[in-house]
């Protein structure tokens, strides 16, 4: 597997110095995750993870969440978005500052 390169000088920034795609893809991660917490969190509490809800109010809510999920994310989320930001930084993968090889 080839290691992950910094990012090419052609990547737009945006107003905090991470290149678009990073930052959409950290976001997007974060409203994924606040997604499931709150599906998980339903289902814990409503015994839907038993099967006992119907398919059309359990669609509704799953789509009710994801949006939540995306609206908390753009009004600054829970961090989590920022932190894996942060370790792209750390690790060289945005501004390519470190000859660390990546993990395998």
């Amino acid at each position: 597997m080839a290691p992950i390169n910094a990012v090419g000088a052609a990547t737009p920034l945006s107003a905090d110095g991470m290149p678009h795609d990073i930052k959409q893809a950290a976001e997007a991660f974060e409203a994924l995750f606040l997604g499931n917490l709150l599906k998980a969190a339903r289902e814990a509490r409503d015994g839907a993870a038993l099967g006992e809800g119907d398919q059309a109010s359990g669609s509704m809510m799953d789509m009710a969440e994801e949006f939540l999920a995306q609206e908390i994310t753009k009004g600054g989320g829970c961090g989590l978005a920022r932190m894996v930001m942060e370790q792209m930084q750390q690790r060289g993968a945005v501004n390519g500052t470190t000859s660390e090889s990546p993990p395998r």
